[in-house]
């Protein structure tokens, strides 16, 4: 019974944070995510979707740097959940991107694509990435097929 009001607790803080994350009340909107993060102790999945959220609300205040080790962190709690584990190494390539660091944001997207080929964001990542370190050629057509034909060429 405590896990189960424990788990809708996580997702009232959770569902509060997004909420003000929509309403550009940035401030607010991290503080509720923090409080979902203090109980999701035992929790490995939820723990990693409230730091992907903290993370989009670091990214929104332009503090991509402060965004990444909960990107990071967030990842080793998905081990072995690809869709979870795309879209945080999406946000995670996104944040290594705006950080500068343009090497590491191109190879994390890439793994970001192979894992859902099909999710136009990530591509959208992948290139801006790309034209930013100079090489969006890369690309090829595939960055329009969305199937990878293309990659690398």
């Amino acid at each position: 019974m405590e896990a189960h009001a424990s788990a809708e607790m996580v997702l009232l803080w959770r569902l509060r944070g997004l909420s003000l994350l929509a309403l550009g009340q940035l401030p607010q909107a991290f503080g509720a995510l923090q409080a979902a993060l203090a109980l999701c102790d035992g929790q490995p999945k939820a723990r990693a979707e409230v730091l992907n959220e903290c993370a989009m609300v670091l990214l929104a205040q332009d503090q991509p740097a402060q965004a990444v080790p909960l990107l990071e962190q967030a990842l080793t709690l998905l081990q072995g959940a690809p869709q979870g584990r795309g879209v945080v190494q999406s946000n995670l390539g996104n944040a290594y991107r705006r950080s500068g660091h343009l090497e590491q944001a191109v190879i994390t997207l890439q793994e970001a694509v192979q894992n859902n080929p099909t999710a136009w964001e990530r591509w959208n990542n992948l290139a801006m990435a790309l034209v930013e370190q100079g090489g969006a050629y890369r690309c090829g057509s595939g960055f329009f097929a969305g199937d990878g034909s293309g990659f690398g060429v």
